[in-house]
């Protein structure tokens, strides 16, 4: 069994082809590192050559290696990975101390670096230990002394333990249904990183809170679960959460942060059905033992871009300034579907999904729908990643198109919820025409007279 983590940080756990060897080599100054982090971080003066490289691997687990990558995001969230090339053993001296062929580890160290190796099974990580030592033998060999048993033979394979981050997005390739192809662009990183990353920048928490629903969701910005049990605090699951920059203002309809989430999420759900979510947002430092509120507020309106969904939170005590709600003219509805306003129950029907392509997804044993009935409606799976359906086929084994590609597989249990587009007729046809929003006979050149300028005037003279 591999590691999964290594010095706090998540192992590539996947054989990988790496397809060039490296790619660029790229030289930086390392006080320029405060650019990429939350907060400054003056390490050293000292020039230090990064290398990049193309990584490849097909997988018939597309979903795991998915869920891996949504976990690292931003400009310091790195993760470990075995070199693409082993170094020869001349001997194991000892549990803790091994002779290779030079690698240059010696003037590595000598550079204040550091250095990582690992024991690998089938170029996956099984094992690991930083280099405490090294000593140049004066025959191209040097000896290493590691800071950990971790299971040496003179036949093991033995690499370096690279730190790295994903730059740019990862290619993709679908060789079947369940058989998938990534490329991913590899940067490494100084070991300058591994430091801030464990222990040195601040882990974010987010609570968000439907009272009314009695939900409550709690996530976090480090790719692992944080445990504040022991301490008399709650379990954060990991996310992929974030939020803008927190600024105050004197004006309180601009005091506000912007919180970024995966559009599947329950909570993204609840705050698109209207529904009140109180968001607070915490720091705690890794190592440390102080828990920070950094703000809390409300959730206010969504926008969906691809997997995201954006929210603005507005601090608690602007909420006592909101501006009076206006309602627009439309011949359209308004209400989100399935809110309180909307007043229509959520009623879905299951099916089983039998082919899977992209965003094409056929499902069997459900009602016997119209053509386009679901238009507008939602796909969910069992564990709540929902879908809006744009057509679909009529009969009860309909093909459906979404308008995001599918994460399920085929065999998942789904539930299909009938749609609106919002018209009146179509608040007729389900039965709750009375809870219509919008003005059916409202024209799309309605206009409203102006009031006259009062002219000024110098009176009688």
């Amino acid at each position: 069994m591999g590691l999964n983590s290594y010095i706090d940080r998540p192992c590539w756990m996947w054989p990988a082809d790496w397809s060039r060897l490296p790619e660029a080599e790229i030289a930086h100054d390392v006080r320029r590192l405060d650019a990429a982090l939350a907060e400054p971080v003056l390490w050293t003066d000292q020039l230090l050559s990064a290398r990049r490289w193309s990584l490849q691997v097909t997988t018939d687990q597309p979903a795991e290696i998915e869920a891996f990558l949504r976990r690292l995001y931003g400009p310091a969230q790195g993760f470990w990975t075995a070199a693409p090339d082993a170094l020869e053993i001349v001997s194991v001296d000892s549990a803790t101390q091994v002779t290779v062929s030079s690698a240059g580890i010696v003037a590595d160290l000598a550079d204040g670096a550091s250095v990582h190796l690992c024991r690998c099974e089938g170029s996956v990580p099984a094992a690991a230990a930083e280099v405490t030592d090294a000593t140049d033998n004066g025959d191209n060999t040097e000896t290493l002394t590691l800071s950990a048993d971790i299971g040496l033979t003179a036949a093991a394979d033995l690499r370096r333990l690279l730190y790295v981050r994903v730059a740019g997005e990862p290619e993709i390739e679908w060789l079947a249904e369940s058989l998938a192809r990534f490329r991913l662009t590899l940067l490494e990183l100084p070991h300058e990183y591994a430091a801030a990353e464990t222990g040195e920048l601040p882990v974010w928490l987010y609570e968000l809170e439907d009272a009314a629903a009695s939900d409550t969701w709690r996530w976090t910005s480090w790719p692992w679960q944080v445990d504040l049990s022991e301490s008399g605090g709650d379990v954060y699951e990991p996310a992929q959460v974030s939020h803008s920059q927190i600024t105050l203002s004197i004006r309180p309809d601009s005091t506000a942060v912007e919180l970024v989430m995966d559009r599947a999420s329950a909570a993204a759900q609840a705050i698109l059905a209207g529904r009140t979510v109180r968001v607070t947002i915490r720091r705690i430092w890794i190592g440390g033992d102080s828990v920070d509120l950094v703000w809390q507020g409300y959730a206010s309106g969504l926008t969906i871009s691809g997997r995201e969904a954006k929210t603005k939170v507005v601090a608690v005590y602007a909420s006592a300034f909101s501006r009076i709600p206006r309602r627009p003219i439309s011949e359209r509805c308004p209400w989100q579907l399935y809110s309180a306003q909307c007043g229509l129950v959520k009623s879905g029907n299951a099916a089983i999904v039998t082919t899977v392509d992209g965003r094409t997804v056929t499902v069997s044993g459900a009602h016997e729908f119209a053509a386009d009935e679901l238009a507008c409606g939602l796909l969910e799976t069992a564990n709540g990643e929902a879908y809006e359906i744009t057509t679909n086929t009529t009969g009860a084994a309909p093909t459906l198109t979404l308008t995001t590609p599918f994460r399920g597989r085929v065999d998942d249990v789904v539930t299909l919820f009938m749609g609106c587009d919002k018209t009146f007729s179509r608040c007729q046809e389900l039965a709750n025409a009375n809870n219509f929003g919008g003005m059916p006979r409202a024209s799309a050149n309605l206009s409203l007279p102006r009031m006259p300028t009062p002219k000024p005037s110098g009176g009688k003279k």
